[in-house]
């Protein structure tokens, strides 16, 4: 008689089953004791392979006898504690964003409301994109957004590092988010953008955030002039373009920044073409720095 192929792949299939089975109820689940030797043997070598190891059955351990109160047990806790927390770290520094994001997940497993580890989670993925790796963007948002919440929440870390303090953390952050949402959402990054000249950070001293808008009312100007918008909308756009070149080409010219003849050419150009003269420009500066610079998402 012949079999089909069919039977025999069924065959194969019910014999590698029978043989996973077998094998699954011929280990023997190792004991807590047996664990903790383990341990003591792997920490006593001090070395960064054994540590890696002894994380891996930390983590059992944990997962099975973690809800013993025993000294062993919190001895245990404390190490897989430390060393996810310095492994962090480390990652973090190295720039090596997977093992970041993947210890700062775990960590977070434990303490969602962790703010040096969001913090730092949204400084490593951004990182990763500024080296050109544009897929963690998503990431960044998310704990960039996450990070906010906590803070502004009053969820305040130890310290703010790899920031100085709180204003400039915040700055920094709604930074992330412009960078990372500039190529697919630009209303929202040119938001973010503003929220960053908000806090004292050496980002509002810099000629990049007001560049930035004034970049994004170009694009809106582009836009309602191909669909044919409403003079009055359009001006308004116009206006709002000319505050963000303005702030540009004061900051380019205290900052002595190489941008300032871009910036400055380009204020003039609006400028001309917003006023129908060149006259009175420096003192037009001057008014529109003594008013806070609009919120670029409030303009529809």
């Amino acid at each position: 008689m012949r079999f089909s192929t069919k039977f025999f792949k069924f065959l194969l299939l019910t014999m590698l089953m029978a043989a996973l089975g077998l094998t699954a109820f011929g280990q023997k689940q190792k004991s807590k004791n047996d664990l903790l030797k383990e341990l003591s043997v792997l920490l006593k070598s001090n070395t960064p392979e054994d540590d890696a190891k002894s994380y891996v059955i930390a983590k059992e351990y944990i997962s099975r006898f973690g809800e013993e109160k025993d000294e062993n047990t919190t001895k245990v806790k404390k190490f897989a504690e430390d060393y996810r927390q310095s492994s962090f770290l480390k990652a973090v520094d190295a720039k090596k964003i997977a093992d970041a994001e993947s210890f700062g997940k775990e960590i977070l497993a434990v303490q969602p409301e962790n703010t040096a580890v969001v913090i730092n989670l949204a400084y490593a993925a951004f990182n990763a994109t500024a080296a050109g790796d544009k897929a963690y963007a998503p990431m960044v948002v998310t704990y960039s957004k996450r990070a906010i919440e906590l803070i502004e929440a009053g969820k305040l870390p130890p310290n703010f590092s790899p920031f100085t303090a709180k204003d400039d953390t915040l700055a920094w952050l709604n930074y992330f988010n412009a960078s990372a949402l500039q190529s697919t959402d630009l209303k929202s990054a040119a938001g973010y953008m503003w929220k960053a000249t908000k806090y004292e950070s050496n980002i509002r001293k810099t000629i990049e955030p007001f560049f930035f808008v004034a970049y994004y009312y170009e694009q809106v100007y582009e836009k309602l002039t191909k669909e044919n918008a409403d003079k009055a909308r359009i001006e308004k756009c116009v206006d709002l373009m000319l505050d963000a070149y303005a702030r540009s080409v004061r900051m380019a010219e205290t900052t002595k920044d190489p941008k300032l003849n871009e910036a400055k050419s380009r204020f003039e150009q609006i400028y001309k073409f917003r006023k129908g003269t060149d006259q009175l420009m420096k003192e037009f500066i001057d008014i529109t720095l003594s008013a806070p610079m609009p919120d670029p998402t409030s303009f529809n």
